[in-house]
């Protein structure tokens, strides 16, 4: 790629305080800490736990997988909506995207294509109830990477409610989630159960992708622009997994 930086994303929430990373969603509360811009990042395959958008999956420290490349933490929306003294709630609570740029000597390893389906194509708005939607997640939870499709329950701006053949779990945060064009709309942030087990009722929380870009083009990197895969987007990518948990090389990019 041809461009000077390039950018893969991941959820603010796992750049959090590690006090507060696993349970906090709310990126604007005193309480949330994030690691400091300028953090090392470090990516990996076949990890335990991890992170990813659009099919990366990253740590921002030690790991029992492979280490293939690394990076600098640039961009955290929760840093970012402390300084801008954001109070909105939807926003606070759904905003929730970090950017590492990939340094230099990775860059040949970046590709922004998603597993399995193609695409993206470009940024779009957040479809609303019933519309489909499409994801790949990392987990070592499942230990393979995944395709998976499914609906969306309830809309609104900041996010949806999503429900999926194989629901993202702890270590998925961060997949990107597109609709029926092949165009990415989607973070993902939340589990929502109704159990106190999660054995059942299990949804996603997606914050909109394109919300996030925006904030984080006001509020950081202001010639963001995500990054089309090289590959046609095809919904009949889901239900497919590898072997392990990120397969490939780095995927996914935020330019």
């Amino acid at each position: 790629m041809a461009h000077r930086h390039v950018y893969v994303g991941m959820a603010a929430h796992c750049v959090g305080a590690a006090s507060n990373s696993d349970t906090s969603t709310n990126g604007c509360d005193a309480s949330t800490g994030s690691l400091p811009l300028g953090t090392t990042v470090y990516f990996y395959q076949g990890v335990s736990g991890g992170s990813s958008l659009l099919g990366l999956v990253s740590l921002s420290n030690g790991s029992n997988g492979h280490r293939i490349g690394s990076g600098v933490l640039r961009y955290s929306s929760w840093v970012a909506m402390k300084r801008a003294h954001t109070t909105n709630a939807a926003t606070c609570s759904y905003n929730d995207l970090a950017l590492v740029e990939v340094n230099a000597a990775y860059l040949r390893l970046v590709n922004p294509t998603v597993p399995f389906f193609g695409g993206p194509t470009r940024l779009a708005a957040l479809p609303g109830a019933g519309a489909s939607i499409y994801t790949v997640g990392n987990s070592s939870l499942r230990g393979t990477e995944r395709s998976t499709s499914g609906t969306v329950n309830s809309h609104s701006t900041w996010s949806d409610l999503v429900t999926t053949s194989d629901p993202g779990v702890p270590g998925d945060s961060g997949s990107g989630y597109m609709n029926s064009a092949g165009q990415a709309v989607g973070v993902l942030s939340t589990l929502d159960c109704s159990d106190p087990l999660c054995l059942t009722g299990k949804q996603n929380g997606i914050g909109s992708l394109l919300y996030e870009v925006a904030f984080a083009r006001t509020h950081g990197i202001a010639t963001l622009v995500l990054a089309p895969g090289t590959a046609a987007f095809n919904p009949a990518g889901a239900g497919q997994s590898t072997g392990s948990p990120s397969g490939g090389g780095l995927l996914g990019g935020l330019l």
